[in-house]
């Protein structure tokens, strides 16, 4: 690709996340938002919309960052999740409204669509800002249950874990059904725990299938790969970029605040390569 292409090629991904988020009236509320809401008892859903969900929606072939594979089943369910326009957090990736903002757009015009959307990164650039020891503190009053890959059982140093559901560590989907009966018999009567999905696309086909049993009075939360550095994991490539040691030191409260400005302003200028407000 030439210089130009390259050129023009990020000039129409700005010019489509600027106009996309205009038009589905993302509303980017801060990580501090969430976490005011789970400390005061608030029940709350969010599910992640980010560029595998939409390729996969789109119909596209291939797999995700992570190798879980784009199926015709998993599209349409994705899609279904949207449809039905539940009372929870449908969030939207910036990377993905890069790629194919115009074409989620007419998504969601063609199937009326109204859902105010929020930011899908949130937690995720918290998270490496050092920004997320409000929520992290909030989940530790919680009982919390994680569904994710098995070394996040090791979490259990960040905050307590109530049970754990493993999901396979690729392709979820394929057991995403079987896991949803198991969280639904194990919580069907509980009420306030925080139910942590770590389970790529197949995370908000559970949200949408167990959210009428269980979302009222609990927290089904899509966060991704967001524990994975409190596990040792490096699975992103900006976890590699940075040295988040200091960020992951202030979410869990045990940070030396001498350090915490130049690594905060170093970080910043990282993530505005995304163009994202910080």
């Amino acid at each position: 690709m030439s210089a130009f292409d390259k050129l023009r090629r990020s000039f129409q991904k700005r010019k489509n996340l600027k106009q996309s988020k205009n038009v589905l009236c993302l509303t980017p509320h801060p990580v501090s938002y969430y976490a005011d809401l789970l400390a005061a008892d608030t029940p709350f859903s969010f599910a992640r919309y980010g560029d595998g969900e939409w390729s996969a929606i789109f119909g596209r072939s291939g797999a995700n960052c992570d190798g879980h594979p784009y199926t015709s089943d998993l599209g349409k369910r994705l899609a279904l999740a949207l449809k039905d326009q539940y009372p929870y957090f449908y969030a939207l990736q910036y990377y993905g409204l890069k790629l194919d903002g115009p074409r989620i757009v007419d998504f969601c015009v063609q199937n009326s669509i109204t859902v105010p959307f929020h930011n899908a990164d949130v937690f995720a650039f918290a998270n490496v800002l050092g920004e997320l020891h409000p929520f992290i503190k909030a989940l530790r009053e919680k009982q919390v249950v994680v569904i994710g890959p098995g070394y996040m059982r090791d979490l259990k140093s960040v905050f307590p874990i109530a049970e754990f559901f493993e999901v396979p560590q690729t392709n979820c989907f394929s057991a995403a059904d079987e896991i949803s009966k198991s969280i639904l018999s194990w919580g069907k009567s509980k009420t306030k725990i925080v139910y942590s999905f770590s389970a790529s696309m197949a995370a908000n086909v559970m949200i949408h299938d167990l959210y009428k049993d269980l979302g009222k009075e609990n927290w089904l939360l899509d966060l991704g790969s967001l524990w994975d550095l409190y596990v040792g994991k490096k699975t992103r490539g900006w976890f590699q970029t940075l040295d988040l040691a200091p960020a992951i030191a202030r979410n869990t409260g045990v940070a030396r605040d001498g350090i915490w400005k130049k690594f905060r302003d170093s970080t910043t200028l990282f993530l505005n390569r995304f163009h994202v407000k910080t």
